[in-house]
């Protein structure tokens, strides 16, 4: 009779074991249900955003176009079709994804600092053109120091020569003796000297201007090049090329 009661107890032993074990799992399948159910109701929501991002995006860009064309036509600027476009696409790259509101990045202010961008790029090539043209130091190179050697030098010998022969005319007529004649041709030595100095600060004055003249054009070279404005003609910088051989060759002075 005790043997048979202790069976009993094991059997409800057993029975209860299965009905939390049971329990468990069901609470397992319902917690993992809810999951599910979150996962596809944030799925669901991810899809209406992205459907609702793409149908905003696709509005924005359509209308994008027409507010380049104004903004464009305000300046008094010629629209140009593949260059509002580009504009489009790189304000397009910087629109935070799944935006509720992609149009507000579409404004003429966006087109206005695209403009500001092309404007200062082709700035930065024309004056790394002129730079390259006008390169430091290039006045000197074109118009070295002894640029001016042959007139100098010129100038000297014509004096001193006129000088030694009338030297030469009053020893041959006996005004002159061997000491005279020494001292003189001495006296001719030191005054070439003196002269050459100042030629030479002469020629040094002259080349300045000159140089000067050639530094004037590189400024207008690089105005030109720092003032482009988006819708004007390239900088002829050719022509200020032309300028600077043109001013080295044809020198009035030397």
């Amino acid at each position: 009779m005790c043997g048979g009661g202790g069976g009993g107890g094991g059997g409800q032993d057993v029975f209860a074991a299965a009905q939390a074990d049971q329990k468990r799992r069901d609470e397992e399948d319902r917690v993992a249900q809810q999951a599910r159910d979150v996962q596809a109701d944030a799925d669901a929501k991810s899809v209406a955003a992205r459907a609702n991002y793409n149908a905003n995006m696709g509005t924005a860009i359509k209308g994008a176009y027409g507010t380049g064309e104004g903004y464009f036509k305000r300046r008094g600027l010629t629209a140009d079709p593949g260059y509002i476009n580009e504009i489009i696409n790189s304000i397009t790259r910087k629109v935070p994804d799944l935006d509720t509101n992609p149009q507000q990045y579409y404004n003429e202010d966006a087109f206005a600092g695209g403009v500001s961008n092309f404007e200062n790029q082709q700035r930065q090539k024309y004056n790394a053109d002129v730079g390259t043209t006008f390169a430091p130091g290039f006045e000197r190179s074109l118009i070295p120091d002894t640029a001016a050697d042959s007139v100098v030098n010129s100038i000297l010998g014509e004096q001193r020569g006129a000088a030694t022969k009338a030297l030469d005319f009053n020893k041959a007529r006996g005004l002159l003796n061997d000491t005279g004649y020494g001292e003189a041709t001495r006296a001719i030595g030191g005054q070439a000297a003196a002269g050459t100095s100042t030629l030479r600060n002469l020629a040094n004055s002259v080349l300045g201007v000159d140089r000067q003249h050639l530094l004037d054009i590189r400024g207008e070279a690089g105005d030109a090049a720092s003032n482009y404005g988006f819708g004007q003609p390239a900088p002829d910088l050719g022509g200020y090329r032309t300028r600077k051989y043109a001013s080295k060759h044809g020198s009035r002075r030397y």
